[in-house]
């Protein structure tokens, strides 16, 4: 066995590392991450198996789940709105805030996005927040290779479906819907039959079963831009768990931000709910908005 300049030692299959040094052992040339995956930090050193088959690359101790938010500057709609302005602080710092609230339920938080130049502020501002980044040059429209590379980067064998532009993600739902997994499936969703407000989506992907779907696709694939679908149009239908809860009634809220007039409504919801936001329930944002839809 030999170190090399990165820090860790390579037998046959089997690599250690220090938590410091760690993310080196990733190829460069499709992905990079920024940022430590707080998991390893307090661990001396941590061993990584690899597994050619799925090419998910486990560590001991490290979580098997985490959160994948998914974002990029060039909204048609509304151009930088996961940086714009939310009561003081970006709307991405809103949507980590309520992420981080059940932390320890959901597993770590990574950010997604691509290569390009225009999206170097949101690593700027993940380097500011202390949220790893992993930036793919998978074409634009390929957002599902794009997660499945930041899954792949930090080790998840599942990983939760979070788009930037949803700051209402509940972090109670994801953290009640992890006991699926004990299902033979491949898929966590509460969207087959809408019963939450738009926006407000759980999304658990098993990631080796969305790479091999994505490895039959062409790579210009139309459906690869959004994530999850290539799952929804391949999977047997006993493949996907269904969240429980929720009622028809809510779908026809909406509780994204694609608009400039939705970041004022959510702006006006922060300033009503004050310093509670992080662990407001959906059952008060339900009420805050029926309420404003009677006057």
């Amino acid at each position: 066995m030999k170190a090399n300049s990165g820090g860790w030692i390579r037998t046959n299959d089997l690599r250690v590392m220090s938590p410091t040094s760690y993310q080196t052992a990733l190829p460069r040339n499709q992905v990079g991450t920024i940022g430590l995956n707080p998991a390893a930090v307090n661990a001396p050193f941590v061993l990584e198996r690899i597994t050619e088959e799925s090419g998910i690359r486990r560590f001991k101790g490290m979580p098997d789940v985490g959160v994948i938010i998914l974002a990029r500057l060039d909204s048609e709609r509304f151009p930088g709105k996961v940086l714009a302005d939310a009561a003081g602080v970006p709307l991405l710092t809103r949507l980590v805030e309520r992420l981080a609230a059940s932390s320890d339920a959901i597993g770590p938080v990574v950010l997604a996005t691509t290569v390009r130049q225009i999206d170097d502020p949101l690593e700027s501002w993940a380097r500011r927040s202390g949220v790893p980044i992993v930036r793919s040059s998978r074409p634009l429209n390929d957002v599902a290779g794009r997660f499945v590379d930041a899954a792949i980067e930090h080790r998840f064998e599942w990983a939760f479906r979070v788009n930037g532009d949803s700051p209402h993600t509940d972090a109670s739902l994801l953290a009640g819907s992890m006991s699926l997994r004990a299902l033979d499936i491949d898929l966590v969703s509460n969207l087959v039959s809408r019963r939450f407000p738009y926006g407000v989506a759980v999304e658990l992907v098993r990631i080796d079963a969305l790479a091999r779907v994505l490895h039959s696709l062409p790579a210009d694939d139309p459906t690869r831009e959004h994530v999850t679908r290539p799952l929804y149009e391949r999977l047997a239908p006993e493949r996907i768990a269904h969240v429980p809860g929720g009622d028809p009634a809510w779908a026809n809220l909406r509780a994204t931000v694609d608009t400039p007039e939705d970041l004022e409504r959510f702006t006006r919801y922060l300033q009503d709910v004050g310093p509670e936001w992080p662990i407001t329930t959906l059952g008060r944002l339900i009420e805050w908005s029926e309420a404003r839809s009677e006057t």
